[in-house]
């Protein structure tokens, strides 16, 4: 997820924190340039967050809308989430300073968290909620799925890093997902590339064709 605008300031609840790297650009990805976008991230100004929290609004607008499970709304509602412009999904920003960026991030069907890269190492924290399933496309063309959540058992992660430059989305493996995202260095909007050529990307990674499909807009 790309960290977005800081949604209501101080904290409630904690924050997470983490990082590793990849290198190497993104394939089929549009910059996103001065303006928020995507889970665990944050911009530095206030402005910047009002208009942003509004484009937010906008970019979620064509998702198919439908109630909240009732545990997730509950979430929304302490957490204070708000939507996340561009990327999907609702968000607050925790934390925000030179060394590093936090946010909340909850998905719930059938919205999904649209492919996208980062510039700086993200850390995503299972909170609540069904398992999240990340699909992972990395620069040297390998792709992967990964399932965040409690039950290791069914291989099952706590935590996982997403290095800079691997192109990043996710869904719900059940109705509703709550995790937290740590970025260091701290999320930004420069740093933020939106997977928005769906060819491109099956064409380059054919195994995840169909995945793609369900996590582009």
């Amino acid at each position: 997820m790309s960290g977005g605008a800081p949604a209501g300031g101080g904290q409630a609840g904690g924050a997470p924190s983490g990082g590793a790297p990849v290198g190497g650009a993104p394939v089929g990805g549009a910059p996103v340039g001065g303006s928020q976008a995507g889970g665990g991230h944050a911009s530095a100004s206030p402005g910047i967050a009002d208009a942003e929290a509004a484009a937010g609004a906008e970019a979620v607008a064509d998702a198919p809308s439908e109630p909240l499970p009732a545990e997730a709304a509950r979430w929304v509602e302490r957490l204070r989430l708000e939507p996340l412009a561009h990327e999907g999904g609702l968000f607050r920003q925790m934390h925000l300073d030179a060394h590093s960026s936090a946010i909340y991030y909850l998905l719930a069907r059938p919205d999904f968290s649209a492919l996208h890269a980062l510039a700086s190492t993200e850390v995503y924290h299972w909170y609540a909620g069904s398992p999240l399933r990340l699909l992972l496309l990395h620069p040297d063309g390998r792709a992967e799925e990964r399932l965040l959540g409690p039950d290791a058992d069914a291989g099952q992660l706590p935590q996982l890093v997403v290095p800079p430059g691997v192109m990043q989305g996710s869904s719900p493996a059940g109705d509703w997902s709550l995790v937290g995202t740590t970025m260091s260095p701290p999320f930004d909007w420069d740093g933020f590339v939106l997977g928005g050529d769906r060819a491109a990307l099956q064409e380059r990674y054919p195994d995840a064709a169909g995945r793609i499909a369900e996590l582009t807009r």
